[in-house]
């Protein structure tokens, strides 16, 4: 679903002005990738100019940027991992579009997924090796003890940085039982595949992907997953990756689990079956296998080559759900029964 993601210059002033009563706006450009009110902002503050990034959640939309403020305080208080710093955040407001928070600028290039081809296999194999060794601090974090999706906890926020308090995010639906998790999650994916024009291969598909859940191979140990990389959630320069942008679609899951979705989101998600997209996922695989395996511990790596058949198969599935409304949203309706057939062919075929 499109959300109107506009805001006026008004809005935009009191929004940043309630987080830092001082600064004004000197210049604002919306930035056109996501499904949020994103906007560049060039402000004066009382000693010289600042870049820095506006983020709301559009009316509509399930509110999410309260959650990813908390979560970037947590990852700047307990790991190395490059993210925005936050200046504040804006839980609900009576009058101005909210949540809403102000973050940090940083430096390097920013692509839609759409410009993947524009990539070269140096930057993007760098890019890939980066995102495994930054991984590797995420499943490190000490933060979860079940699996789900993730909620935050603590006081309401009106304009004041989060703490970075592990206990300041929580799982909203905790399930302790790895496979109970994956079989929940897969019968909704499911559900969903049976509303599309895919609607025909989901009575075969079912037992294929509950078999395999059941076939998964542990220990499993729940950690904050990243689970969405996509290139227009990340900044990069010729040199690799510079910066991991909206942690939106975090949620707990096994390690293993979260390298299968980053590699496949980071080779395009939906997109790596538009024609114009080199399927790059071997080269991506890895490379982000080689960086968690350079810093990280060899069970998970273990663990990735035992389930990630598994995995794989789900991701597929989630791109089948929403193919054409991701091809849609971006302006690429014309080749969405040419991607339909490539990853249906796929598909099956894997079964």
């Amino acid at each position: 679903m499109q959300h109107n993601n506009t805001l006026t210059q008004n809005q935009l002033g009191r929004m940043m002005n309630t987080i830092v009563p001082t600064w004004r706006i000197y210049e604002a450009t919306p930035i056109e990738a996501g499904l949020h009110s994103v906007y560049r902002i060039t402000a004066a503050t009382p000693t010289d100019e600042q870049e820095c990034y506006l983020k709301a959640t559009p009316e509509g939309k399930n509110p999410s940027v309260d959650l990813e403020a908390r979560l970037l305080a947590v990852l700047n208080r307990h790991s190395e991992i490059p993210v925005p710093g936050i200046y504040g955040v804006v839980d609900e407001h009576d009058e101005l579009p909210a949540p809403f928070t102000l973050l940090e600028a940083l430096p390097g290039e920013m692509k839609p997924r759409t410009e993947l081809a524009s990539v070269s296999d140096d930057v993007l194999q760098a890019i890939a090796y980066d995102t495994g060794q930054y991984l590797t601090e995420l499943h490190s974090i000490d933060a979860a003890d079940t699996y789900g999706f993730l909620t935050h906890s603590g006081p309401t926020l009106s304009g004041s940085k989060p703490s970075g308090d592990l206990d300041s995010i929580t799982v909203a639906d905790p399930v302790s039982d790895w496979k109970e998790r994956l079989h929940d999650w897969a019968d909704g994916t499911i559900q969903n595949l049976a509303q599309t024009r895919f609607n025909d291969i989901a009575p075969e598909t079912e037992p294929v992907v509950k078999s395999r859940i059941d076939d998964i191979e542990g220990p499993f140990e729940p950690v904050l997953a990243r689970t969405d990389h996509s290139l227009e959630n990340l900044l990069f320069t010729s040199d690799g990756l510079s910066a991991m942008l909206d942690w939106e679609f975090t949620i707990t899951s096994t390690p293993a689990y979260d390298l299968v979705n980053v590699i496949w989101s980071l080779a395009g998600g939906p997109y790596l079956f538009a024609p114009e997209t080199p399927d790059r996922r071997d080269l991506i695989r890895e490379s982000v296998l080689a960086g968690y395996r350079d810093r990280g511990d060899g069970y998970v790596i273990e663990e990735f080559y035992a389930n990630h058949e598994c995995y794989e198969s789900l991701s597929a599935l989630r791109s089948m759900v929403h193919l054409e409304s991701w091809f849609q949203m971006f302006d690429h309706g014309g080749e969405i029964d040419y991607a339909a057939s490539d990853i249906r062919k796929e598909l099956t075929e894997s079964l």
